[in-house]
């Protein structure tokens, strides 16, 4: 046969094999499933990670937005389109799946940029861009830049530069993080620059930070949600810029301040007033910034509020007086009825809540400063919004010294000194709850109830939560029972929960108990139980940054 003949052969031979297929393809079960469907199927395909670069220079958390981004990977989309015609054509006729562009990765892989554009038909664009610079990038703003919904600028070299990439309206940008990482352009960057020529009016998120950030924007963002400002620890703007830029943004509802490294602010400034504001956080900043800041804004009573400090051992007390003064005369302190304090890893927390507001005190110690003062300092200063409280719960996760005795229990900070303290600013009180490995801890608590009898009249519940192996109860909680029923103040009801170990069960007089007691429960539970909390005072995934409370 001649090469024209084998050629054609070929072809046919091709064609053949390639129908054969399809009708093979066409009878398996994922391609019975209609198009719409198939392409919703596609869409979990690419993850939704922010874009992350492996130089060293950051960890995750300088990368991750603080609001969750709806930034998909359409790398891993790529395989998809290979699996057969069908397929290809499904996923490329599904323009969301093409409109996140990772600028930053696109560089040197040909058109990829044009690529995206192109599938991405006019659907809302989720950019992300590594510095700026290149025409491509130029090109693109202008261009696509009204199609832009999420924008993500990090790693920042020359500041200015920003300025002039991001002039260009933006109509629908929902979300923007910007993220300055070089000194470069400090002496010439405006401390309130007009980004979007005024125009991005859905902005609803917006994360500031990371280092040397010289500015504040000067828009109005008459629908903003969401601020973050974080890592400042440079910043060359007034102090009034803060407050202005918080007055152009009536529809807050969350602002997280963290480490800006200033102790200036002045209380003659005027006041801004978030009436929408639901969830405020402030970490680790200077405590006389936090007190002079707080005092210059005119805040909701339903307020969720974080506060985060740390301390060393030179400065125990980093959460001086006037700061818990000013904390405990907002107005969203009343009305507390539920209190936690709790010790995990590297952190010490004081959380109260009422029935639509929370506020958390958290101290990080330096150098292993560990140190309870602060709590007798908060029980004296928060007196009036103690007596409310109805629950009490003690939770240590941190074990810190040979014996395994959490520090925050531990007999260096005056053994029953703390829950002495703790427990006589609670006259309310009628439920206490312990979370904790080694009874020894428990035991300290249970030894003021013994011996002041008089303190919590209303304490009607004990709730012991036990994560040792073998679970134990501690030896004295007989005499506790029996001492408050005495004074009469007795308790009414003993709920034990452990996590079993090998079968076992605690290890305690539970019909001597019984005896002094009138409803004494036990039960093996595989998670610990948590302190109800408001919604207001809830994590949510979309927000990283907010803790567990």
């Amino acid at each position: 046969m001649c090469p024209l003949q084998l050629n054609t052969l070929e072809a046919t031979l091709a064609a053949a094999q390639s129908a054969i297929r399809c009708a093979l393809n066409s009878h398996s079960a994922v391609n019975e499933l209609p198009n719409e469907l198939l392409g919703l199927v596609f869409a979990h395909v690419p993850s939704t990670s922010f874009p992350r670069h492996s130089d060293g220079l950051f960890t995750r958390d300088h990368y991750d937005p603080v609001w969750t981004f709806a930034f998909a990977q359409v790398c891993e989309l790529i395989p998809v389109t290979h699996v057969c015609r069908r397929w290809r054509e499904v996923a490329l006729g599904q323009s969301t799946l093409w409109n996140s562009i990772d600028a930053a990765t696109s560089r040197g892989t040909g058109d990829a940029q044009g690529v995206l554009l192109k599938r991405s038909k006019s659907a809302p664009l989720n950019v992300y861009v590594r510095d700026v610079e290149g025409r491509a990038l130029q090109a693109l703003f202008r261009s696509d830049g009204h199609r832009i919904r999420e924008l993500g600028v990090c790693d920042i070299v020359d500041q200015p530069k920003v300025f002039s990439y991001l002039d260009f309206p933006a109509p629908q940008l929902e979300r923007l993080m910007v993220r300055a990482t070089e000194w470069a352009g400090l002496e010439v960057t405006p401390s309130t620059p007009i980004l979007f020529q005024g125009d991005a009016p859905r902005l609803r998120s917006l994360t500031l930070g990371s280092g040397c950030l010289s500015w504040l924007p000067g828009n109005h963002f008459g629908n903003l949600v969401h601020l973050c400002i974080s890592l400042c620890r440079s910043a060359t703007w007034r102090p009034s810029a803060l407050l202005e830029l918080l007055g152009r943004c009536p529809q807050l509802e969350e602002f997280i301040l963290s480490e800006f490294d200033s102790d200036v602010f002045y209380a003659d400034l005027p006041k801004v007033t978030l009436a929408r504001l639901r969830r405020l956080a402030l970490r680790l900043l200077r405590p006389n910034f936090t007190r002079v800041f707080l005092s210059l804004l005119n805040l909701p009573s339903n307020l969720a509020i974080d506060v985060c400090e740390g301390f060393s051992a030179d400065a125990v007390m980093a959460l001086d007086r006037s700061l818990l003064q000013t904390l405990s005369d907002m107005d969203m302190t009343a009305g507390m009825t539920r209190l936690k304090i709790k010790i995990d890893e590297g952190k010490l927390s004081f959380g109260m809540v009422g029935p639509s507001s929370g506020m958390r005190l958290d101290l990080i110690p330096f150098e292993d400063a560990w140190d309870l003062r602060w709590v007798l300092q908060v029980c004296r200063v928060f007196r009036a919004q103690l007596s409310g409280i109805r629950e009490l719960w003690i939770v240590s996760d941190h074990w810190d010294d040979e014996a395994g005795r959490p520090a925050v229990l531990d007999d260096t900070f005056g053994g029953t000194e703390v829950p002495g303290a703790v427990l006589g600013a609670l006259p309310s009180l009628t439920t206490l709850t312990m979370c904790t490995q080694y009874v020894a801890n428990i035991s300290d608590w249970l030894n003021v109830l013994a011996t002041e009898p008089m303190l919590c009249p209303e304490l009607a519940t004990l709730h012991i939560v036990l994560d040792g192996d073998p679970p134990a109860l501690p030896t004295n909680l007989n005499t506790v029972a029996s001492v408050r029923a005495a004074y009469g103040h007795p308790i009414r009801r003993l709920i034990v929960e452990y996590r079993p170990a090998k079968d076992e069960s605690p290890d305690f007089d539970q019909k001597g108990l019984e005896a002094l007691i009138d409803s004494v429960d036990s039960n093996p539970s595989q998670s610990r139980p948590s302190m109800e909390l408001p919604e207001i005072c809830r994590s949510e995934a979309s927000l990283r940054v907010w803790p567990e409370w």
